[in-house]
């Protein structure tokens, strides 16, 4: 399963989505916070040590991430977090190894320290508009901020290459799969027991569904979001049912 958030449309928040809230369809993400006065203190701390090329892309993920619930804190503290990330991918010497294949801007990066036998680290961006990717690495597991240091250092080395950065926000995101993808949200909720079976969700692709997958919908899922979504989610997770929940 690939750890990442599922496509959506450029710059657009659809209502129902895990990390995002609910919104109607459509609405620029920016467009939900701009007027609030914890945006407009946040974001010049975040030009500070992120600049004001990746600036809005990263403190919309922040506000996607942080529920409304934690109020201003939880906001501050994910910045706070985020720069802790940046600055060490900088003083790391965190760089690309390895693009995407055909000179791709969406898909798997390898990342790492070149001149260094370290661990790489499979990074995956999928979108700049809203800002999606994943890593392999423990961090993004366990942070719930949606990025880490390795998917910054990614973002770094295209806001480096102006031209390709900005095809990047042009084209916004990769294109819809063929086939249904499963997903999970490294957001863990504000209240709840916080199970990662929870955030897990099956998107369809832009090919027909197969009579498998229907069944399996029908049997184990629910719907996320408007019906043109086409987003599932498991209808329950059987923490304390250790054989139904490895079957599911």
């Amino acid at each position: 399963m690939q750890v990442l958030a599922p496509a959506r449309r450029a710059g657009t928040v659809h209502a129902g989505t895990l990390s995002a809230g609910t919104l109607p369809a459509g609405t620029p993400a920016s467009e939900r916070w701009v007027d609030l006065e914890a945006w407009r203190v946040l974001l010049p701390w975040v030009q500070e040590f992120a600049g004001a090329e990746l600036a809005t892309p990263l403190l919309e993920l922040v506000f996607a991430h942080s529920p409304a619930e934690g109020g201003f804190p939880c906001r501050r503290d994910a910045v706070t977090a985020l720069g802790r990330r940046l600055r060490a991918s900088k003083r790391e010497g965190l760089a690309v190894v390895e693009r995407p294949g055909c000179g791709g801007l969406f898909g798997i990066y390898t990342t790492g320290r070149p001149d260094e036998d370290a661990r790489p680290y499979r990074t995956q961006l999928r979108s700049v508009n809203p800002l999606e990717g994943s890593c392999d690495c423990r961090d993004f597991r366990c942070n719930s901020l949606g990025v880490c240091k390795h998917l910054l250092a990614v973002l770094r080395d295209l806001v480096a290459r102006p031209r390709r950065w900005q095809e990047a926000r042009s084209l916004g995101a990769a294109p819809l799969d063929l086939h249904a993808r499963l997903s999970w949200s490294p957001a863990r909720p504000w209240s709840g027991a916080g199970d990662w079976l929870e955030r897990v969700v099956l998107a369809a692709g832009h090919g027909p569904l197969s009579l498998e997958e229907h069944g399996l919908i029908e049997a184990w899922l629910r719907p996320v979001g408007s019906p043109a979504d086409l987003r599932w989610a498991p209808r329950a997770v059987f923490a304390e049912d250790p054989a139904r929940r490895l079957e599911l």
